[in-house]
Order: structure tokens, then sequence, then C-alpha cells
């Protein structure tokens, strides 16, 4: 299918969007009178955000003893009609070779943050330089793109810590050198839906009904209260 020109993009944003405030508490305000919210509304809007911010978190922390490496740009399979990534099933062998506990599969709002720590290169460094590179105060602005490590490892611990890497709503990645390559996976995760929409939203994808079947994911959560 043919993208469309820039201009038709903006054009279709203007035409969509256009007549909607950019500033935050103005696009409040505007919702406020399209709404049309009443006190009562108002008061179930503070309700509802004062049970989700009372939801904990869970923490989890995998060290993957790995060097870190992007992904192969994604081919297309002309008899399948769709794209997909080599090697990807062997990343997921690998690992599961580091994640030996069962864990089960998170579902909710996740925030991950990724530590990549590359390679020294330590025939193009000082001794001081190494140690500094170890100290964090040198840090890799080359290859590999921290956008394609993320997609990397975000790919493959969907379906065996996450539910899918769509449930990511944010997080940091860092790149550093260090005399131990390895990678920093720190994944905080809600225990309970925002939402009734979001609750729907995910218990009614095919993953989440695979997941139950098969044992991947024990516990629902309870947290919270059922908005």
């Amino acid at each position: 299918m043919k993208s469309k020109t820039y201009k038709r993009q903006l054009q279709e944003y203007e035409e969509k969007y256009g007549h909607i405030p950019i500033d935050h508490d103005e696009i409040l305000k505007y919702l406020e009178e399209e709404l049309k919210l009443t006190e009562k509304d108002f008061q179930k809007i503070h309700e509802d955000e004062c049970a989700v911010a009372s939801i904990p978190w869970n923490t989890l922390n995998i060290v993957l003893p790995i060097i870190p490496k992007p992904s192969p740009r994604p081919r297309y399979h002309v008899k399948t009609n769709s794209f997909y990534v080599t090697g990807a099933a062997e990343n997921h062998k690998l690992i599961k070779c580091f994640i030996k506990d069962k864990y089960d599969i998170i579902y909710t709002q996740t925030r991950c943050d990724l530590d990549f720590y590359l390679p020294t290169p330590l025939s193009s460094m000082t001794k001081v330089e190494v140690y500094r590179a170890e100290n964090k105060t040198i840090i890799p602005t080359s290859n590999p793109d921290w956008d394609n490590l993320i997609k990397t490892y975000t790919d493959m611990i969907q379906g065996i810590l996450l539910l899918n890497d769509n449930i990511i709503s944010g997080g940091t990645v860092n790149k550093f050198y260090s005399v131990k390559p390895r990678i920093d996976i720190n994944i905080q995760y809600q225990l309970g839906y925002d939402s009734k929409f979001t609750k729907r939203r995910t218990e009614s994808t095919k993953a989440f009904r695979t997941a139950i079947e098969t044992g991947c994911i024990i516990n629902v959560y309870t947290e919270g209260r059922d908005f």
C-alpha cells in the first residue's frame, strides 16, 4: 500500500485534531466542556485515580551474561505475507538458559529499564580510560544503536517474562562499557489494572487466554478495586 505524502498526513491531522489545543491544561479544559463533565464525574475521576495510585508495584531484576547485540533487519516472507527476524527462536532459547526460575508472565502496565554493557575496547584505550569506562565516565557513542538493542531484548523476553512487549509504557535505556559484558534488566510492573478498559482489552487477547490455558499466568491480579 502506497504511503501518504507528508502534506496529506499534515492535512489529515489538521482536519481531525486541529481544533484541539496542544497544551496539557488546555486539553483538560477542552475535555471538560466537550464531555460535559459534572461534579459527580469529577468525584468518580478522583476516586479512580486514588485507587490506581494505591496499586502496588513489583520489581524483577535479571542479569543476562551475554554480549549485547542488535537484531538483524526484519525480512519479508513471500509465502506467509509477513515480516520475520532471523534467529528469533534461538534468542528465546538463549534467554531461557538464564531465566531458570518459573515466573508468572507479566501482563499489566510495565516499566522496563535496560542497561547494556558493551565490551570495553581494551586495545584502543589506555589503562586510565579502561578504568574510567568501567566507572561510566566514558560512554559508548557508536554502534549498536540503542533503539535496535531495545527491540532485540524486549522481543526476547516476550512470552517468557512479558505477555507482550506492548505492555511496556516507559523506561530507560543506557549503554555502557565493561570488561564484563552483560545486560541488566529491571522490570517494574503494576499489581492491578488502571481501568476496566485496560482489563477488558488485555484479557480479551489471544495471548492472555493462551497464557492462562498453559499455566503461564497463575495469579490474576486483584489489587485495587473494581472500576
